[in-house]
């Protein structure tokens, strides 16, 4: 038991010394924060097909298409997913988001939804 409790302290202690790293980010899953904050517009699927997106103009980013596969890197990503995008109604999520938090959300965009087909 004791043992058990010691390891604990290890991982505590190593998760708190983590470089740039806060106890939120440690806890961070992109694919929960997509489903809770981007899925509402841009669908499950990352296809934008959805109730809102359709009353939306222009509408949602649809991720799956070879448009966003050619025009979307890491970089537009974080910066879209940090400050929205103008004419849209994509809001910036900087204010909700660690900016580690928000490189990990584009990572999962890029890896789930922009895949070559």
């Amino acid at each position: 038991m004791v043992r058990i409790d010691f390891l604990k302290i290890i991982v505590a202690s190593a998760l708190l010394i983590l470089p740039g790293k806060s106890m939120a980010e440690v806890d961070f899953d992109p694919t929960k924060a997509f489903v809770k904050t981007c899925s509402l517009c841009h669908g499950v699927h990352g296809d934008g097909k959805t109730p809102l997106a359709s009353s939306m103009n222009p509408p949602p980013t649809d991720f799956s298409s070879p448009d966003a596969r050619k025009r979307l890197t890491l970089e537009t990503m974080i910066t879209v997913i940090s400050k929205g995008a103008k004419g849209t109604a994509m809001p910036g999520w900087s204010g909700r988001y660690t900016k580690n938090e928000i490189k990990a959300l584009a990572q999962h965009i890029l890896a789930h939804f922009l895949k070559s087909p």
